[in-house]
Protein backbone atom coordinates (compact mmCIF):
# COMPACT_ATOMS: atom_id res chain seq x y z
CA UNK A 1 0.00 0.00 0.00
CA UNK A 2 2.76 2.44 0.91
CA UNK A 3 4.56 1.75 -2.39
CA UNK A 4 1.35 2.62 -4.22
CA UNK A 5 1.08 5.89 -2.30
CA UNK A 6 4.73 6.72 -3.07
CA UNK A 7 4.12 6.06 -6.75
CA UNK A 8 0.96 8.12 -6.85
CA UNK A 9 2.61 10.90 -4.85
CA UNK A 10 5.62 11.04 -7.15
CA UNK A 11 3.29 11.46 -10.12
CA UNK A 12 1.54 14.53 -8.74
CA UNK A 13 3.94 17.25 -9.70
CA UNK A 14 4.49 20.62 -8.09
CA UNK A 15 2.48 22.31 -10.82
CA UNK A 16 -0.71 22.58 -8.77
CA UNK A 17 -1.80 26.17 -9.25
CA UNK A 18 -4.39 28.47 -7.88
CA UNK A 19 -6.90 29.92 -10.28
CA UNK A 20 -5.01 33.14 -10.97
CA UNK A 21 -1.52 32.82 -9.52
CA UNK A 22 1.38 30.80 -10.84
CA UNK A 23 2.42 29.81 -7.32
CA UNK A 24 0.56 27.22 -5.23
CA UNK A 25 -1.48 28.58 -2.36
CA UNK A 26 -0.03 28.46 1.15
CA UNK A 27 -2.57 25.82 2.15
CA UNK A 28 -1.53 23.56 -0.73
CA UNK A 29 2.17 23.97 0.09
CA UNK A 30 1.55 23.18 3.77
CA UNK A 31 -0.55 20.14 2.94
CA UNK A 32 2.04 18.87 0.48
CA UNK A 33 4.81 19.26 3.08
CA UNK A 34 2.69 17.45 5.65
CA UNK A 35 1.99 14.58 3.25
CA UNK A 36 5.68 14.37 2.34
CA UNK A 37 6.66 14.08 6.00
CA UNK A 38 4.02 11.42 6.65
CA UNK A 39 4.92 9.32 3.61
CA UNK A 40 8.62 9.62 4.47
CA UNK A 41 8.04 8.45 8.04
CA UNK A 42 5.84 5.53 7.01
CA UNK A 43 8.48 4.48 4.47
CA UNK A 44 11.26 4.66 7.06
CA UNK A 45 9.20 2.77 9.63
CA UNK A 46 8.40 0.00 7.16
CA UNK A 47 12.06 -0.97 6.55
CA UNK A 48 10.69 -2.71 3.44
CA UNK A 49 13.25 -2.36 0.62
CA UNK A 50 10.62 -1.92 -2.10
CA UNK A 51 8.79 0.76 -0.13
CA UNK A 52 12.01 2.61 0.66
CA UNK A 53 13.11 2.34 -2.96
CA UNK A 54 9.78 3.78 -4.11
CA UNK A 55 10.11 6.76 -1.78
CA UNK A 56 13.78 7.23 -2.67
CA UNK A 57 12.76 7.54 -6.33
CA UNK A 58 10.62 10.59 -5.56
CA UNK A 59 12.09 14.08 -5.71
CA UNK A 60 11.65 14.35 -1.94
CA UNK A 61 13.51 11.14 -1.19
CA UNK A 62 16.34 11.28 -3.70
CA UNK A 63 18.85 13.15 -1.55
CA UNK A 64 17.55 12.12 1.87
CA UNK A 65 20.50 10.56 3.71
CA UNK A 66 18.35 8.81 6.32
CA UNK A 67 16.24 7.22 3.59
CA UNK A 68 19.36 6.11 1.72
CA UNK A 69 21.01 4.69 4.83
CA UNK A 70 17.85 2.80 5.77
CA UNK A 71 17.47 1.59 2.19
CA UNK A 72 21.06 0.34 2.06
CA UNK A 73 20.58 -1.50 5.35
CA UNK A 74 17.30 -3.06 4.16
CA UNK A 75 18.48 -4.24 0.73
CA UNK A 76 19.81 -7.76 0.37
CA UNK A 77 23.54 -7.80 -0.50
CA UNK A 78 22.69 -9.65 -3.74
CA UNK A 79 20.13 -7.01 -4.79
CA UNK A 80 21.54 -4.97 -7.69
CA UNK A 81 19.79 -1.87 -6.36
CA UNK A 82 22.21 -1.84 -3.43
CA UNK A 83 25.10 -0.74 -5.67
CA UNK A 84 22.95 2.05 -7.11
CA UNK A 85 21.91 3.28 -3.67
CA UNK A 86 25.46 3.08 -2.27
CA UNK A 87 26.87 4.98 -5.26
CA UNK A 88 24.31 7.72 -4.86
CA UNK A 89 24.94 7.82 -1.10
CA UNK A 90 28.68 8.24 -1.63
CA UNK A 91 28.05 11.19 -3.95
CA UNK A 92 26.11 12.96 -1.21
CA UNK A 93 28.82 12.62 1.43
Amino acid sequence: MVRCVCFQYSNCGPDIQTGTASMPSTAIVEERESLTAQIRQVSLNSTDPDTLWSFWETSCGADDLEVLDTLCAALDPADPRLAVARTHRSRLS
